[in-house]
């Protein structure tokens, strides 16, 4: 919405200056078709020439996330937390194996369809069960699942990075940061409620949720 505000006040301002000192806006609307044909046609073009087909589809598929706005809200990152506290909670209270039945299958598990937005983010989940799973086998410790983490988001920045010039870049990485640290937490063994105030931490302040917030929603959603 901000950009499209942005866009509205910079043409008015633009155009509205060019009438105000006595242009003529019938000679612009009249040759504006054959400008934008040319301006955004040769730029379409020098840019799918000098991209990948893969980048040239995410480029598109992320215009409209472009002109909507950022969904990584204090409200995602809430139910991220909570999402992450039900199922440590669980695997502390039961034991590591009781998770592995969500984590093989979270389309069926009752935890991660609790939190129907980020429960239906197919890169999260993907994420969080991975490392759950590693988890749950025991077979590699803190410090080498870390670096693992560390290699995959690198990886996710580098692709996230490719499209446009950055988009979402940050603020996706940064979710996969916040369970990274939360999952690491939980292994070092701090108790689920602690493991999600480090995750809380890693989070910009524009989005992070205060602690009484977190606790708050962690206990409505109990």
């Amino acid at each position: 919405m901000i950009v499209i505000v942005g866009y509205v006040v910079s043409m008015g301002c633009i155009f509205g200056v060019y009438i105000f000192h006595g242009g003529n806006i019938g000679v612009i609307l009249k040759a504006l078709p054959f400008e934008l044909i040319t301006i955004f046609g040769g730029a379409l073009g020098a840019f799918a020439v000098n991209n990948q087909p893969k980048v040239l589809k995410a480029t598109i598929k992320l215009i409209p996330q472009a002109i909507k706005g950022s969904k990584y809200t204090k409200a995602r990152y809430l139910e991220l937390m909570a999402l992450l506290y039900d199922i440590l909670q669980k695997a502390r209270k039961e034991g590591l194996m009781a998770i592995e039945k969500d984590v093989e299958d979270p389309h069926s598990s009752a935890i991660f369809q609790k939190y129907a937005t980020v429960g239906s983010d197919h890169h999260v989940v993907e994420f969080m069960t991975d490392y759950l799973r590693m988890m749950v086998s025991g077979n590699l410790n803190a410090h080498e699942i870390e670096s693992l983490m560390d290699s995959e988001i690198d990886t996710h920045h580098a692709e996230a990075h490719a499209p446009i010039a950055a988009i979402a870049t940050e603020d996706s990485a940064k979710e996969l940061q916040c369970i990274k640290t939360t999952l690491l937490a939980s292994m070092q063994g701090y108790n689920p409620s602690t493991a999600i105030e480090f995750g809380r931490k890693v989070l910009f302040s524009t989005e992070r949720p205060t602690f009484i917030e977190l606790e708050s929603y962690v206990r409505g959603k109990k």
